[in-house]
């Protein structure tokens, strides 16, 4: 950490009890709970519209929406789940439970009916959490 002039850790005179809060340019402790993607590979991620000044994007992956339909074929009896952190700095990365890694896939295999898949990020101070929420519909 010392040598990465992007981190900091915070301790206002002793002010702050529960532990440092980290700090990296334009990031706050929240920024390291997101995934900047999730790609799927066997089947299709439902993405969001995102309006900006000059337009709108559709279809996108949204790192500050939580909830995402994925379609597979009723036929797919697995996919691939490639979830993208948005910063290292994660303390954990898990599809639904299991321990992962950014950017590596995971196979999820699927059942009859719908299904439901979360992948939680946890940032350094083991407290702030999101988790995404997809459900995988034939």
């Amino acid at each position: 950490m010392w040598r990465n002039k992007d981190w900091m850790a915070l301790d206002i005179g002793g002010k702050i009890t529960d532990g440092p809060t980290y700090l990296t340019s334009g990031y706050t402790i929240e920024n390291y709970a997101l995934l900047s993607n999730i790609e799927i590979i066997g089947g299709t991620l439902v993405g969001k519209d995102i309006a900006l000044s000059f337009g709108t994007l559709t279809n996108k992956f949204d790192p500050f929406s939580f909830d995402y339909t994925v379609v597979v074929p009723s036929s797919q009896t697995s996919i691939d789940i490639i979830p993208k952190a948005m910063s290292s700095r994660y303390t954990s990365l898990t599809v639904n439970g299991i321990a992962v890694t950014s950017k590596n896939p995971t196979t999820v295999n699927l059942f009859l009916g719908v299904n439901i898949i979360q992948i939680v990020v946890v940032a350094p101070d083991g407290t702030t959490t999101n988790t995404y929420t997809l459900t995988v519909t034939k």
